[in-house]
């Protein structure tokens, strides 16, 4: 997409208003995100009411003003805050990590990350309270539980409850941040109503949440079992006065009720957690229409495209905005008027701008694309330094010969060896004749049988040899070896399971998996998807709609594009050859080959008036005899 640059070096820069799009954007953003303030505080006291209702209790428990002060700290305290930082932490689009590892050593250094973890402990801290201040009546739990020694002695149920909540929330954290939970996801057609969204969302993620918290509320269970006593006696050198007791006490204190209540706790806040966030994602990301409610639509919605606030988020409004303007028949006078605007010498026309945009998008994406989200490459104009050549060995003088030959030594040198090595072998000799004599007639008795059995040994292998059968060489017994191995054997098998396991969390945290690889290589379809749209649509309907021909000049490089888009992604659908590849690239492939097929259609008869490189001709030739 060579073409993208050169378009954006020749544009000039069009006098708009920065703030015109982003500003109607945030005004209307500002009224969802008070819908989903008033949706999440209802939830909250329906939930947090039933929770800590009696079975058979007094319906007015419901209405009392003792429930519904509290079920509005809880929400305030429990539920604004991971909204709040839900908002601080918006990102347009996912960021791209080669593997697990390199995302968890990102999350580690991100204060940002910290904060959305903490924000979550003291949220759920929040809501465990106003529970337990709630359920007070029915189940007897308290905060406290004062001695006549310690005024401000803890009740162990409190502690209990809490402790589970603020596993809870920080396992609820760290799962958002794995998942980049913040990251908006958006939809990929418009047209969609909020209550319809909102319905294919939230069950299957309430399931997963509510499945999830169950297993971390059993964990959690099992961890205050086994390290409750260990623990306590732990913190109380700091916390004397509040845990005295939690140590001298025998018997665990907690009955199956106080557990039936923990997991009431920890699935309400998981289910009000869940339904914030997901009311949240989707009002983040429903399409806006806004350009056409002010004075100059054209400047507005140029203004939009060309906007990269909040990392390109509101631009994501302008393009999907664009591609609906440039897809349906009923804002025919929308794009021409786009097509008229052809301003001043001074300043650069609406199509020019609005072409220079799209194709920024698309070649950004594209660029990625080819580098599989890695590093960019060196640029051609800038070409790497050539390697250093390799230098010959110079022809070797009489000095280096004489480094590598073997030392000469005069014949003189050689018999005083000669001499020194005789006389170190009889000494050897030497020292081994008194032994041989004192042992006598055992010692020559040994070495009889030794050359007997040596020569029976002999005529027997001989005797193998000529009958064809396999001589096995015969291997003494040791107690001591087997006992070695048979008390190893354990020792080897934890030794292999060990390693195992350990190359399975290796491969976790460092090979890049399918959808790592697609997130790299297609970080943002949504955005593609609206461009691809946006641009072939406007350039095929320019074809009746554009009264002075300025479209025109730009149908090669927009061809170009989407042909080298196109074959980019059926290289990475090629090479990735999964299911799930398909899931996320067929999309992508669909705008293309709909977006080609409507510019070809409309100029099939002039297109050999256009100029086009000699692959990208024959590439174009090839798809319009497919058609």
């Amino acid at each position: 997409m060579s073409t993208t640059t050169a378009a954006g070096a020749t544009a000039k820069a069009r006098p708009v208003s920065g703030t015109t799009y982003d500003a109607l954007c945030k005004y209307i953003l500002r009224k969802r995100l008070t819908r989903v303030l008033s949706y999440s505080a209802i939830a909250s006291w329906v939930l947090i009411t039933l929770s800590t209702w009696e079975l058979f209790g007094s319906p007015l428990h419901f209405v009392r003003l003792h429930t519904l002060l509290w079920c509005f700290v809880a929400f305030a305290v429990g539920v604004v805050p991971p909204l709040v930082m839900r908002k601080l932490m918006l990102a347009p689009r996912k960021h791209s990590y080669p593997n697990l590892g390199t995302h968890i050593r990102s999350l580690l250094a991100s204060p940002s990350a910290w904060q959305f973890v903490f924000v979550h402990q003291v949220s759920a801290s929040a809501i465990a309270v106003c529970f337990v201040l709630l359920s007070a009546q029915s189940t007897k739990i308290s905060i406290f539980k004062p001695t006549t020694l310690y005024p401000w002695h803890l009740n162990e149920r409190f502690v209990y409850l809490l402790g589970s909540n603020v596993l809870l929330g920080t396992a609820y954290a760290v799962r958002a941040l794995l998942t980049q939970g913040t990251a908006v996801q958006w939809p990929l057609r418009r047209g969609v109503a909020v209550s319809t969204r909102i319905q294919t969302r939230f069950p299957s993620t309430l399931l997963t949440t509510l499945t999830l918290s169950a297993v971390y509320s059993t964990c959690f269970i099992a961890l205050y079992l086994v390290f409750r006593r260990s623990a306590f006696s732990m913190l109380l050198f700091i916390a004397r006065p509040f845990i005295y007791n939690f140590v001298r006490s025998k018997l665990w204190g907690l009955s199956l009720s106080v557990t039936g209540r923990l997991f009431a706790l920890n699935l309400t806040t998981s289910a009000l957690w869940t339904w914030s966030q997901t009311l949240f994602s989707v009002y983040a990301t429903q399409p806006l229409t806004v350009s056409q409610y002010t004075a100059n639509p054209t400047d507005c919605m140029i203004s939009g495209i060309s906007c990269q606030a909040v990392s390109g988020y509101y631009q994501h409004f302008a393009i999907s905005e664009l591609a609906e303007i440039a897809h349906d028949p009923k804002f025919a006078s929308r794009r021409k008027a786009i097509f008229s605007d052809l301003r001043t010498p001074q300043s650069t026309s609406a199509w020019a701008v609005t072409c220079r945009q799209l194709l920024l998008v698309l070649g950004k994406d594209y660029q990625n694309l080819l580098n599989r989200g890695k590093s960019h490459p060196v640029s051609p104009s800038q070409p790497p330094p050539a390697a250093p050549q390799p230098t010959l060995p110079k022809t070797p003088t009489a000095l280096r010969k004489a480094e590598y030959a073997p030392i000469q030594r005069s014949p003189t040198e050689r018999f005083l060896d000669g001499i020194e090595y005789s006389i170190n072998t009889a000494d050897v000799a030497l020292n081994h004749l008194p032994k041989i004599i004192d042992h006598g007639t055992h010692g020559v008795a040994t070495l009889s049988r030794s050359l007997s059995s040596r020569q029976a040994q002999t005529t027997k292998q001989g005797h193998d040899i000529q009958t064809g059968a396999q001589v096995v060489p015969a291997k003494p017994a040791s107690f001591m070896n087997n006992w070695v191995a048979n008390k190893s054997a354990p020792l080897v098998t934890y030794y292999q399971i060990t390693r195992n396991v350990a190359s399975c969390f290796y491969r976790l945290f460092t090979d890049e998996t399918v959808e790592r690889k697609l997130e790299l290589s297609l970080p943002d379809v949504a955005m593609n998807i609206w461009a691809i749209t946006a641009i072939s649509n406007l350039a095929a309907r320019s074809f009746e709609e554009d009264p002075y021909g300025t479209v025109q000049r730009d149908i090669p490089k927009i061809l170009e594009a989407l042909l080298l888009f196109q074959d980019a992604v059926d290289q990475l659908k090629a090479e990735l050859r999964d299911d799930k590849a398909d899931t996320w690239i067929e999309p992508v492939r669909d705008a293309l080959g709909a977006g080609l097929h409507e510019i070809i259609s409309k100029f099939r008869d002039r297109l050999s008036a256009f100029r086009f490189p000699p692959r990208i001709a024959k590439r174009l030739q090839d798809v319009v005899d497919l058609l």
